[in-house]
């Protein structure tokens, strides 16, 4: 009687064992159809993409629910999609032949959307090969196959643009350079006088992926190059890398040409202008001190990093183009700490055009601008710019005014400046909320109170 109890349980065991086997089963297998279904790649989210996509939640779930040998099946399924998600959960898994993997389908150049801010298709081999959870040496040897095995993969663009010159890769570089654009930069940093003709005509013939290859290499012959783009039109952002580069006349006289080519207040001067100073920044050097004043005077572009630079060279200079740009300061973009910038350094060498300045500024600066002269007021107890202090606390409501005009009054720690501050705040009955909060407690910093 005792067998036949055993004999059954054991039959029941084994027939649950098998019925949870088959729903597993069929649990992974449904999940992988509505991802294939989905037929699209989902981003992790991160900083910029905080929520998580159904296809994403599919992903988790297969996770979970698949069993590794399940997703080798799936590693080569005839639908692109599903070839994707196996790879990657073997990935986080960290599986031990995932090298093996993925050099068997560095050709596998069927296309998936992948999803995100910017939707952009995308070859199943570049997911393959991007695994993360290989050795130090394993990523080598899959970088070497990739770069010397013909491919279509987006990856070895990628690996291109960070690989070093190593004269034992030159002959394989510079065949990819005759059919990859992406080939011709590499090509460049190692710098063999043989190769400026070829690299000159991959630039001329598509200057926007190889145009760096002059920063890389700038020898004479591009400077022609460089005239030839012109010539045919071709301007775009990049360009004026190439020209700072050589730190010459040439850079100079190309730029100068360059600014008087279009009509004063055209936009794309304003962007011609903005792509210069970012170059000469970059290559900065004593024959652009010139060109760095007139972008500043002309095109009111400056920054603090510049400003002192320019401050070094030429102090007079600087004193006058910091007065009249301050004048004007709604010129300036992203202009708060190179107004503080203009306005320490005038204090410092002219307190009488950095008085002239603050007062004017806070009579008429609007809210953007306004906080960074009432900051610099308390450098001067000047009664002509006190009292255009109490006059826009008189005549404004907004809180981005109010509080740091208040802030500057209180530094001053004068008694009865402090009297007629608490009469004029107590007067403006529109000072209320946050703003009557924030002028309340800064008032209590100093011991006062309404």
């Amino acid at each position: 009687m005792n067998t036949i109890k055993h004999i059954i349980l054991i039959i029941s065991l084994l027939t649950a064992t098998i019925c949870y086997g088959q729903d597993k089963l069929l649990t992974t297998k449904k999940i992988i159809n509505e991802i294939a279904k989905n037929n699209y790649v989902a981003p992790y989210p991160d900083n910029f993409i905080n929520y998580e996509t159904p296809q994403y939640k599919l992903y988790i779930q297969l996770q979970k629910t698949a069993t590794t040998d399940e997703l080798l099946k799936y590693i080569d399924d005839k639908r692109a999609v599903v070839r994707i998600y196996a790879i990657k959960c073997l990935d986080d898994r960290k599986y031990h032949k995932l090298f093996q993997l993925a050099v068997a389908h560095i050709h596998d150049t069927n296309k998936v959307k992948e999803s995100g801010d910017i939707s952009r298709d995308v070859y199943v081999g570049d997911f393959f090969v991007s695994i993360k959870n290989i050795s130090e040496n394993e990523r080598r040897q899959l970088d070497s196959v990739i770069l010397y095995a013909d491919n279509k993969l987006f990856y070895l663009n990628r690996l291109l643009s960070e690989i070093e010159p190593n004269e034992k890769h030159y002959q394989r570089i510079s065949y990819l350079a005759e059919k990859n654009e992406f080939a011709v930069i590499p090509l460049a940093k190692f710098r063999k006088k043989s190769d400026i003709d070829f690299i000159s005509n991959k630039i001329l013939k598509s200057s926007y992926f190889t145009l760096e290859a002059i920063e890389i290499f700038p020898v004479e012959p591009f400077k022609k190059t460089l005239i030839t783009l012109r010539e045919q039109g071709y301007n775009y952002y990049g360009t004026e890398f190439a020209v700072a580069v050589y730190k010459d006349n040439f850079s100079v006289d190309y730029f100068n040409t360059s600014l008087s080519s279009v009509e004063e207040n055209d936009f794309q001067k304003k962007q011609r202008s903005k792509y210069i100073f970012e170059a000469i920044s970059k290559y900065r050097d004593t024959i652009f001190t010139n060109l760095f004043f007139k972008l500043w005077s002309d095109c009111f572009i400056i920054d603090t990093v510049i400003f002192n630079y320019l401050a070094n060279l030429d102090k007079e200079r600087c004193l006058s183009h910091a007065y009249n740009t301050l004048q004007k300061p709604n010129n300036l973009n992203n202009s708060t700490l190179v107004i503080s910038t203009m306005l320490d350094f005038l204090i410092a060498n002219d307190s009488i055009k950095a008085k002239k300045i603050i007062k004017q500024n806070i009579d008429s600066a609007n809210v953007h601008k306004l906080s960074s002269f009432v900051a610099k007021a308390v450098h001067f107890k000047d009664y002509d710019i006190i009292n255009s202090m109490f006059y826009r606390l008189e005549n404004t409501n907004n809180g981005h005014i109010y509080i740091p005009i208040v802030k500057t009054i209180l530094a001053y720690k004068d008694n009865e400046l402090n009297r007629k501050l608490i009469k004029i705040i107590k007067q403006n009955i529109e000072i209320k909320d946050w703003v009557l909060k924030e002028v309340t407690e800064n008032l209590g910093l100093y011991g006062l109170k309404l």
